[in-house]
C-alpha cells in the first residue's frame, strides 16, 4: 500500500506536457530500446506511469540526456515504474542488455532555433515549431505559463516583456507574418504575473517589475481572484493587447533575447 501511494505522489508531481510536434516526436519515440539499459550519472530518480512519461520527463529536465525505464515487468525486486534521468560527459549512453527495463532520449536533442533577423521558414524545435523577428522567438507548443517560463530561461531568454510601443508592434507583426497553416494565433503567453493571493496586487513583468507601459484588453481583467498569468490575445481588427488568464492553461508564447532589454 505505502508503494502504491508513493506512485500517486509522484505521478500528481509531475504533470507533464505533450511535445506539440507529433511527427518530430513520433521520430524519436521510435529509438527506444527494449531491454537496454543506459548507464550514465543519474541526474534524478522519479516515478512514471509509463515510458513515454518518462520520456517526456527528461525532455523537460534541463541536464538530462537520456534515461531508462524500469517496466512492471522487472523480474529483480520492487522498483517497478522507476523512472532514471540520466546523463554522460560525452552525451551518449553506452548499451547494456538487461531484462525488464526500456531506455531511450531525451526529445530536446533535435535542432535548435538559429539566430534570424526576420520572419523565415520554421525552425522545427523539441516542443513545436518556432518563428524568430529580430529578438523575438515564437514557439509553436502548447504550455503552461511556468513552463513557458522555463522554456525561455533554459535557452537564455525570457517570456517577452512588452515595455514599451515598439516591442508591441514587433509582437503582432510577429504573429501575425507565421504561415497561413498556423495563423490566427489567438493567444500566446508574454512575462506578465500578478500575486496569487492578493487580488487586487498589481501586474508586474517576471524581470523588470512594473507595469508602466500598458496595452490592456477593454476585456481586461476578466477573473481577479484566479487569473494571475498575462497572455496577448489577438482582437478582431489584428492587434494583440494583454489580459489576465489561468497560468495553467496550455498555450503557444514568445521568448524574449535577454541582450535587448528595451528596444
Amino acid at each position: 500500500m505505502g508503494f502504491v501511494v508513493q506512485l500517486i505522489l509522484c505521478f500528481s508531481l509531475l504533470p507533464l506536457s505533450t511535445t506539440g510536434d507529433d511527427s518530430d516526436s513520433t521520430e524519436h519515440m521510435l529509438d527506444l530500446q527494449v531491454d537496454v539499459d543506459f548507464p550514465g550519472n543519474d541526474v534524478l530518480q522519479i516515478c512514471s506511469p509509463d515510458v513515454l512519461h518518462c520520456q517526456r520527463a527528461c525532455s523537460q529536465h534541463h541536464s538530462c540526456q537520456f534515461f531508462t525505464f524500469i517496466r512492471p515487468d522487472w523480474p529483480q525486486d520492487n522498483r517497478k515504474f522507476y523512472c532514471y534521468l540520466k546523463r554522460t560527459a560525452s552525451g551518449t549512453p553506452t548499451e547494456t542488455n538487461l531484462k525488464g527495463v526500456t531506455s531511450g532520449y531525451s526529445l530536446k536533442t533535435c535542432e535548435e532555433p538559429g539566430e534570424r533577423d526576420e520572419i523565415q521558414e520554421p525552425i522545427l524545435t523539441c516542443n513545436g515549431s518556432s518563428w524568430r523577428l529580430d529578438d523575438l522567438l515564437f514557439v509553436n507548443a502548447n504550455l503552461s505559463w511556468r513552463e513557458a517560463l522555463q522554456y525561455c530561461r533554459q535557452r537564455g531568454s525570457r517570456l517577452v516583456h512588452i515595455l514599451n510601443s515598439t516591442i508591441q508592434t514587433r509582437v503582432t507583426q510577429l504573429l501575425s507574418s507565421l504561415p497561413d497553416e498556423i495563423r490566427p494565433v489567438p493567444t500566446a503567453w508574454v512575462g506578465l504575473e500578478r500575486c496569487m493571493i492578493n487580488p487586487s496586487a498589481p501586474w508586474e513583468w517576471v524581470e523588470t517589475g512594473v507595469v508602466e507601459y500598458e496595452r490592456w484588453h477593454d476585456h481586461h481583467p476578466r477573473d481577479c481572484c484566479n487569473y494571475h498569468c498575462g497572455q496577448v490575445v489577438q482582437e478582431p481588427a489584428g492587434d494583440y493587447r494583454w489580459w489576465d488568464a489561468c497560468c495553467m492553461e496550455e498555450h503557444p508564447f514568445i521568448c524574449q533575447d535577454k541582450n535587448e532589454m528595451s528596444n
